[in-house]
């Protein structure tokens, strides 16, 4: 009796990964040799194996694998088939990326916006508090229906809370005001934070 016996490692498979991401579960998505057991080595930034995951290759050739990095970071995955004869096949790899959660942006708060007339100047100031710290926030002050950009009270401040201001040419006019906030630049993430309605300058 002749017993045939496989001894052809199966091929190397295709390995794709999503982007980088926030959640801790990743998709691995898999093409290979059908009805073949997937490996998948889960290595972190020094080579160093912190765990195993393990699936199949149906007979559609292709697969999609679940796996799961609690901490943050990049991570090499090692990917190879074994047939049922325990051949293995050269090993694929793909990096992967988790990164950390994503906080929800709080509002900035303005408070004790006001002015006082001194020195042939209306000095328009209000305190600004965000409590992600964001940096480079952008402090405005509307006058008469115009935004001015208002900037820190105390100049060698690092820190983007405090006091800001802004000095405005006395006129001898009554003038409408009211102040509002961007805590970033960048203009799709910023808030807005008014400080209660429109109020008037006293000539």
């Amino acid at each position: 009796m002749i017993i045939s016996v496989d001894v052809t490692p199966p091929g190397k498979p295709v390995v794709s990964v999503a982007s980088p991401q926030t959640n801790e579960t990743f998709v691995v998505s898999i093409t290979g040799e059908p009805n073949t057991t997937v490996h998948i080595g889960i290595l972190n930034s020094t080579d160093a194996y912190i765990g195993w995951v393990n699936g199949s290759i149906g007979a559609s050739s292709s697969s999609n694998i679940s796996i799961t990095i609690n901490e943050t970071g990049t991570y090499r995955l090692k990917v190879f088939l074994e047939d049922s004869y325990r051949n293995t096949g050269e090993p694929a790899f793909a990096s992967v990326v988790r990164k950390p959660p994503q906080v929800p942006n709080q509002l900035p708060v303005l408070s004790h916006g006001n002015y006082k007339r001194e020195s042939g100047m209306i000095i328009f100031s209000v305190n600004y508090n965000d409590p992600d710290g964001d940096p480079n926030p952008s402090v405005y002050v509307n006058i008469d229906g115009t935004d001015i950009k208002m900037r820190k009270e105390d100049a060698s401040s690092t820190v983007p809370n405090g006091t800001y201001v802004y000095n405005y040419p006395d006129d001898k006019l009554n003038h409408t005001f009211y102040f509002h906030a961007y805590d970033r630049d960048a203009g799709s993430e910023a808030t807005v934070q008014n400080d209660g309605t429109p109020s008037k300058t006293s000539a």
